[in-house]
């Protein structure tokens, strides 16, 4: 995406352990592809075919296999620059949400909107067999629940290409994020075919759907008038 977040306007001293040790577990799956594809002389969509969830495979494999690839699915990327940029939304965006619903609630939150993605992506594959690969539908999840959760917060974020830093509402951030995806991205109208990146919009529907429900029981973050100052919610 070209307009790319840096960090959340504000501070707070929250440590979030859960969004690091997925982050983490992302990079060693990456490092884990590009050794057992060297070692083995294969090419990467065949790893894909063996360890990810692949659409026209549903009703064909056991559902436990359905769970272990669909999880296997949220930790594999394709290329580095994918993985440095799911990786660059899961640190501004996660560590707010996982503030609101605690390390292991979290957790369950994150492999949830990341099946949610997958999902929608088989719901309309249109009967295409294909490998769903990458954490953008978990990402887009979070972006849901951050929207829900903190929707006047700011964002600041860069145009690499310009080098050019601002900052704008999170609201604002969100809708161009999920317009470039559904646009441009891989599968939508911009890209030669007419089928928006399913996985990205039932990840976010999922998260913000989800994230709803919760405040129903738990109230959600007042919003604070001065986010420059520490925020301690």
């Amino acid at each position: 995406m070209a307009i790319r977040p840096f960090r959340i306007v504000g501070r707070s001293d929250y440590r979030p352990y859960m969004t690091f040790g997925i982050l983490v577990l992302n990079i060693l799956f990456f490092v884990w592809e590009i050794f057992v594809t060297s070692s083995q002389g294969q090419p990467i969509e065949q790893l894909y075919d063996h360890y990810a969830l692949v659409t026209c495979t549903i009703g064909q494999i056991p559902v436990s296999e359905i769970f272990i690839d669909g999880f296997r699915s949220l930790f594999l990327h394709m290329t580095f620059l994918e993985l440095l940029t799911n990786m660059t939304f899961l640190w501004v965006f996660a560590s707010p949400v996982e503030q609101f619903l605690g390390h292991r609630r979290f957790l369950a939150f994150y492999i949830a909107v990341g099946f949610g993605g997958h999902l929608a992506s088989i719901a309309f594959s249109g009967g295409e067999c294909a490998a769903l690969i990458g954490s953008s539908g978990a990402i887009a999840g979070v972006l849901g629940a951050f929207l829900l959760l903190y929707p006047a917060r700011r964002i600041e974020a860069t145009i690499p290409m310009l080098d050019k830093g601002f900052d704008m509402p999170a609201a604002a951030y969100v809708f161009i994020y999920l317009s470039a995806a559904f646009l441009m991205d891989e599968g939508g109208p911009l890209s030669g075919t007419l089928a928006p990146f399913w996985d990205e919009i039932g990840g976010f529907i999922s998260g913000f759907v989800i994230l709803f429900v919760v405040t129903m029981f738990k109230s959600a973050p007042k919003v604070n008038p001065f986010p420059t100052l520490d925020d301690k919610d």
